[in-house]
C-alpha cells in the first residue's frame, strides 16, 4: 500500500475506505473499511431496465438497492474538532 510505503499510519494519519468488499479487503493490514453491494441484484436491476427501454421505450422508476458499510481498522472515528 503506498500510504504504507510513505510512512503514514493507517488510519491514525490517512482513513482508507474500499466499494465492493473484494474479497481481500479484510485480509489486508489493516483491514479495509468497505461498501458492500449487491452485485448480482445490481447485474439483474440493470438487466431489467435494459430491457423495459427496449420493449416499452420508458425507464422504470429509480431502484435503490440496499447497500452495508463494514467498518474495519483502516478507518478513524470522525472526530469534528480536529
Amino acid at each position: 500500500m503506498r500510504a504504507f510505503e510513505l510512512g503514514l499510519n493507517v488510519p491514525e494519519k490517512l482513513s482508507i475506505i474500499g466499494f465492493d468488499d473484494l474479497p481481500f479487503a479484510e485480509y489486508t493490514t489493516p483491514q479495509l473499511t468497505t461498501i458492500r453491494q449487491p452485485q448480482q441484484k445490481i447485474g439483474e436491476t440493470a438487466m431489467q431496465t435494459m430491457l423495459s427501454i427496449l420493449f416499452t421505450g420508458k425507464a422504470p422508476q429509480d431502484t435503490i438497492l440496499p447497500t452495508q458499510l463494514l467498518a474495519r481498522s483502516s478507518t478513524a472515528a470522525f472526530n469534528e474538532n480536529q
